[in-house]
């Protein structure tokens, strides 16, 4: 039986929370004249809403920043455009373990102050980006670490399946019979059943664990699907797809719940095939300011 309801620790269930990827916010840095959404996600923050920026967009753009992709100047123009934007009190917001502490799924109790700590920590060497004579270590050794981890998560699930396709059959085969590979499209539907299950057994939640992770379980399960083709398999370790296990941090925020704004095509035409009603709940940032513009006031809910 699912646990009481508790309150949402450091953004209050009360509040709408909006993370914001990468892009986004690095398109503050050039045109004279800030885009109109900024404004609106500006007025937003007034009106129940909850800015963050993604923790692994923060480590991007000081990266950036870095290798000199990014000027002081245009640091700073980041700066002074998502000031008004963002939560005073948590303008990063964490991922991983702190959004299941967040939520009190952690066995380890959140620390809230030392959350707080760390997110304007986080927002504070961004700041000393601004200043051309400012030379940071560079955290590259962090996006690095979610590089690894999206590469050893599925090198993980492949052992398990290459383990399933070496057994010997049952029963004995004709001579010269051959030995069909699992199909794991089969597999879709009692897999996902199964990851549900793990969750929902793991942490006592409500809505369901499960539910939390809806779009997240269908996309992991999708990607490690494409990867067993036979032509053009998805290959989490080629250099072009470098970057999706830090993208696929995102995911993670859908579970508080909360909007996630970016311009990332994965996160729209990407996910054409998945259904899953916490697409919903990705935009790009002129599409969600329109909504509120319409005076909808957009939530996250769940159904």
């Amino acid at each position: 039986m699912p646990s009481p309801k508790r309150e949402r620790l450091l953004v209050p269930d009360s509040e709408i929370i909006v993370v914001l990827d990468t892009a986004p916010a690095r398109e503050l840095a050039y045109d004279d004249a800030p885009p109109s959404w900024v404004t609106t996600f500006a007025q937003m923050a007034q009106d129940g809403y909850s800015f963050s920026l993604a923790d692994g967009a923060i480590a991007e753009l000081l990266a950036q920043r870095h290798r000199d992709a990014l000027s002081a100047a245009q640091c700073l123009r980041i700066v002074e455009r998502l000031t008004p934007v963002l939560n005073p009190e948590l303008p990063v917001l964490l991922g991983k373990r702190d959004l299941g502490g967040m939520l009190h799924l952690s066995k380890t109790p959140l620390d809230e102050r030392e959350a707080f700590d760390l997110s304007q920590l986080g927002w504070e060497e961004f700041k000393r980006c601004t200043d051309p004579a400012n030379n940071q270590e560079s955290p590259e050794w962090a996006l690095q670490e979610e590089r690894d981890e999206w590469i050893g998560f599925f090198a993980g699930w492949q052992q398990v399946l290459d383990e399933i396709n070496a057994e010997a059959p049952s029963e004995p085969l004709e001579p010269l019979e051959p030995l069909e590979p699992l199909d794991l499209q089969l597999l879709t539907i009692p897999m996902l059943d199964l990851m549900a299950q793990a969750q929902d057994q793991r942490a006592s939640s409500t809505p369901p664990l499960s539910t939390r992770n809806h779009l997240k379980n269908r996309y992991f399960w999708r990607q490690f699907v494409r990867k067993q083709k036979s032509k053009g398999a998805y290959d989490p370790t080629s250099p072009k797809k470098r970057n999706d296990g830090i993208d696929a941090d995102l995911f993670g925020y859908l579970t508080l719940p909360a909007f996630v704004v970016t311009r990332d095509k994965g996160f729209f035409e990407g996910l054409a095939d998945i259904q899953s009603f916490q697409k919903a709940w990705l935009y790009r940032p002129e599409a969600l300011a329109s909504e509120w513009l319409k005076g909808s006031k957009p939530i996250p809910s769940w159904r």
